[in-house]
């Protein structure tokens, strides 16, 4: 039986697809063949009509054609193919799914295709599906601010500050310049997977003050996806649920319908609560929350230019931000954050 690096090597021997023609290589005769797309990207062709899959799981790259012509037998067949999209480890993927069904169908030599596909149905999450999920990126950007929400709320709740109001704060789900602002402050927040606060920012203005005397800092988290966590994006999601509360301790369902609609505008549905669930978690942070003053940080700015403009031919500068220092002390951070919730709503 091959190795998935073995795998990974004929893949790459196969010549791309050209329209609804693509070139294959046998994994089991009469049952399922490897393949590559037009971009080079690995695909696996199962043979059989598409009520003999039964219900076809909901990740992005499974779909089924019933007119698909291999080559170089020129076999006009049905199959359904799996595929990746994603754009670093799409292949890698599929060299594993083709390894689980080679091992599979060894092992059951003549199971149906619906038992097959329950049986690899475990694997395939990696496929992940860009039309119902977050971006890895998007998912990041959305936990940093999870994680700022919910230590807003339990602020705002020692303080007396409704959960209403601390919501007024959070811009995240809008096309805004900051993650969380009321007027004279703002806090955008950044989530990296590096072994250092290295964050992106994509443009010279993003950190600058909107309006004079408008402080602006930077919440800064270090997190990294593995395997072994248990803790996924909605259960972020749900601690911040767990702090809409009344004074009184019961659920706020204003608050909760408010707070849901922002997720709906970020691209988040609960619906697909169980399909994240099946991706990695995200182990504690690594890098804990930190917040840092605009201020203090050795960055581009305009005045960092000749003249305080860009040269001529330079339409827009983004630049890359390696934090130092462990930020502002917790007693600081805490006098900032309640600042934001309880400053007047923009």
């Amino acid at each position: 039986m091959k190795s998935i690096e073995e795998l990974v090597q004929v893949f790459t021997g196969i010549p791309l697809a050209s329209a609804n023609e693509f070139s294959t290589e046998v994994l089991i005769p009469g049952r399922a063949h490897l393949s590559r797309g037009a971009h080079g990207e690995f695909s696996i062709f199962l043979e059989g009509s598409l009520d003999s899959f039964g219900q076809l799981p909901p990740w992005g790259g499974v779909e089924h054609n019933a007119t698909v012509t291999v080559v170089p037998a020129g076999k006009l067949i049905a199959a359904l193919r799996i595929s990746s999209s994603n754009p670093n480890h799409g292949n890698r993927i599929v060299a594993h799914i083709a390894y689980e069904l080679l091992r599979r169908l060894r092992e059951t030599p003549e199971p149906t295709n619906r038992q097959l596909l329950e049986a690899i149905g475990w694997v395939l999450p990696l496929l992940g599906d860009p039309d119902k999920l977050l971006s890895d990126e998007r998912q990041y950007g959305l936990i940093g601010e999870a994680m700022l929400l919910h230590r807003l709320l339990g602020i705002g709740a020692q303080a007396g500050v409704s959960p209403r109001q601390v919501l007024e704060r959070w811009k995240g789900s809008l096309p805004a310049a900051r993650d969380f602002a009321a007027k004279g402050i703002a806090v955008e927040v950044k989530t990296t997977s590096q072994l250092s606060r290295r964050h992106s920012f994509s443009s010279i203005e993003q950190l600058d003050p909107q309006a004079p005397g408008e402080q602006v800092y930077l919440f800064s988290v270090g997190l990294r996806r593995d395997y072994s966590a248990p803790k996924k994006l909605p259960d972020y999601l749900a601690d911040v649920e767990s702090s809409l509360v009344d004074e009184h301790g019961k659920l706020d369902s204003i608050a909760m319908h408010e707070f849901r609609s922002k997720l709906a505008g970020y691209g988040f549905d609960f619906a697909h609560a169980e399909l994240y669930r099946s991706q990695p978690g995200f182990a504690p942070p690594h890098l804990p929350p930190a917040l840092y003053p605009e201020s203090g940080l050795a960055r581009i700015r305009m005045t960092s230019f000749k003249g305080d403009v860009l040269p001529e031919m330079v339409v827009s500068v983004g630049y890359a931000l390696d934090l130092k220092g462990a930020g502002l002390p917790k007693q600081d951070e805490r006098a900032i954050l309640l600042k934001l919730i309880e400053a007047p709503a923009i």
